[in-house]
Parts: C-alpha cells; sequence; structure tokens
C-alpha cells in the first residue's frame, strides 16, 4: 500500500537515503512516495555517519571495526571528530575515551579525499587495529577510485550487489 507523504527539508542538499536522489531543502517536498514499510529518511549533503555492526546493546559491538558512511557533495567539506568509549562504564568521566577526528572533501572534478587521523586516547578494551569500512554514495560511479594508509596504497575491491559484498566481507574476515 502506497502513502504518500510532504515533507519539509531545511536549507542545503539533502539524500534520499533508500535511492540517492537529491532535493534541494528549504521547502516542502510534495507528494514523496512512500510505501507503509519505508520511512522516509533524508541525509544532509557532505554528511559522515559513523556505523557499527548491526548490535542490541554495546557488549555486541565489534570492536576491531567501524564504518562510515559517506554523502559527499561534487565540491565540499565536512569534518567531524568521533568519540568512543568501553560503552560500559564511566571511566569516561576521568578521561577514559578515544577520538579521531575523519574530514572528506571534493574538489568539484570527481576526486575525493577521505582523512581518517590516528586515534588519540585510550580506555580499557581498546583495539586499536580496526577494520575499517568506507561507504561512499554517489549518484555515479567514478572513474577510478584510490585509497592510501599512510603513504601505502591499498587495495580496493568494487562489488556491485549487496551478495557479493558479504561474500567479500565473510572472506576477509576468516
Amino acid at each position: 500500500q502506497m502513502c504518500i507523504r510532504d515533507r519539509y527539508l531545511p536549507e542545503g542538499t539533502w539524500i534520499d537515503y533508500w535511492n540517492g536522489d537529491a532535493y534541494e531543502g528549504g521547502r516542502i517536498v510534495n507528494e514523496y512516495p512512500a510505501p507503509l514499510w519505508k520511512i522516509p529518511v533524508f541525509v544532509k549533503a557532505d554528511a559522515i555517519i559513523p556505523m557499527t555492526n548491526p548490535n542490541n546493546n554495546p557488549s555486541q559491538i565489534r570492536q576491531n571495526y567501524r564504518a562510515y558512511e559517506i554523502y559527499a557533495s561534487a565540491n565540499g567539506t565536512s569534518a567531524f571528530k568521533e568519540y568512543d568509549d568501553d560503552g560500559n562504564t564511566t571511566q569516561y568521566l576521568h578521561g577514559n575515551g578515544v577520538t579521531t577526528d575523519v574530514s572528506v572533501c571534493t574538489d568539484g572534478k570527481g576526486r575525493m579525499r577521505v582523512d581518517i587521523q590516528p586515534a588519540q586516547g585510550t580506555y580499557d578494551g581498546y583495539e586499536a587495529e580496526k577494520l575499517t569500512e568506507l561507504r561512499v554514495n554517489v549518484t555515479r560511479a567514478p572513474k577510478k577510485v584510490t585509497a592510501k594508509v599512510g603513504k601505502t596504497t591499498v587495495k580496493l575491491t568494487q562489488v556491485q550487489t549487496p551478495v557479493s559484498y558479504t561474500h567479500l566481507r565473510a572472506h576477509e574476515t576468516t
């Protein structure tokens, strides 16, 4: 069953989380088609969203994994400071936590730079070596993608479907 909804979007460019369509804000989006199962979700352009594995409580979070969903515009910059702690105690009150600066810059020529700085701080149970997944959301595929960790070029693998992505992840973690 289809439901047609009107949604107000604040100023700026907004990306439909489900299909990648871009909307200019500062207005009402009239007759946005949304079946009952689809909650309308819009992400502000140039957002960097920290993610983790699906979980029901902090004890299920993989400490050796982190992911960032990136919604970069053609010519923009975005940055934030990620904070992490053990998720169970009040040791953060005593300065036991980790911060990581993350930034994304695009130059208007189809090039993007993602910088993830070395983490600062520590806490009991902190794992410094993390598998880092970048989920870069774009409206069309780039001609070339490269990545470096420090000065070392990293091999990237392109996947076309969720099944091939899951297959790749299963082989990386074994």
